[in-house]
């Protein structure tokens, strides 16, 4: 018996003065049983002067609610246009609540893209008032190269971050903040980004709509 469904639909819109970027999503998550999660999802990215992108992603989770979890991604994207062959990514994550207002998490992300390095993302998440308030730091190490050996490869770049999240039950507004273009070698000044959300969630349907800008320093 099916334990669980969620449909979710999101809009997000970014842009730095110069370039915007705007994504459309389509999220269908089951939980057939207990400690067992599947997601299944759909969206297409427009960016200036690129070609769209269609992204198809399905995604496993194992684990109770509150308690360690591990979960895997797989995604295929491709030029929106057609031709050519989708490129396949991996991402692999888990977490670990050590206290019930409390959770560690880390992903792997991008495994085996044939474009961008693959990238690792650390976070802490502290929920001080329940589900009420949440607020979450993490940071994203980002090699310089996709070359294992390349002299590059050490050339970290870090992309810290922080998040803050009211819910309110069936609406929840997040706020959160991240610095790019910092790293040993910074190809120009670091560049700050804020990102806002308005989430409605109807129990087993949502909407979200997100908006954001960056600014360099």
């Amino acid at each position: 018996m099916m334990e669980g469904l969620e449909v979710n639909l999101g809009g997000f819109v970014r842009g730095d003065g110069h370039s915007v970027q705007t994504d459309g999503d389509g999220i269908i998550a089951v939980a057939p049983g207990a400690g067992f999660g599947l997601g299944f999802g759909s969206g297409i990215t427009f960016a200036d002067a690129q070609l769209p992108r269609l992204r198809t992603t399905g995604a496993l989770a194992i684990g109770a609610d509150r308690a360690a979890s591990l979960g895997v991604a797989v995604h295929a994207i491709a030029a929106g246009a057609g031709g050519g062959r989708a490129e396949w990514q991996w991402d692999l994550g888990t977490q670990i609540p050590p206290a019930r207002s409390v959770a560690f998490g880390a992903v792997l992300e991008q495994l085996g893209s044939n474009v961008s390095p693959a990238t690792a993302r650390v976070g802490l998440s502290v929920r001080p008032l329940d589900e009420l308030l949440t607020v979450g730091l993490d940071a994203r190490l980002i090699p310089g190269s996709r070359n294992l050996v390349s002299s590059d490869y050490e050339k970290l770049a870090v992309v810290p971050g922080a998040v803050v999240r009211l819910d309110l039950g069936g609406l929840a507004f997040t706020v959160g903040a991240n610095v790019t273009n910092l790293g040993f070698v910074a190809a120009g000044p670091p560049n700050l980004e804020v990102l806002g959300t308005i989430e409605i969630n109807g129990g087993h349907i949502g909407l979200d709509a997100t908006g954001g800008a960056g600014r360099a320093q």
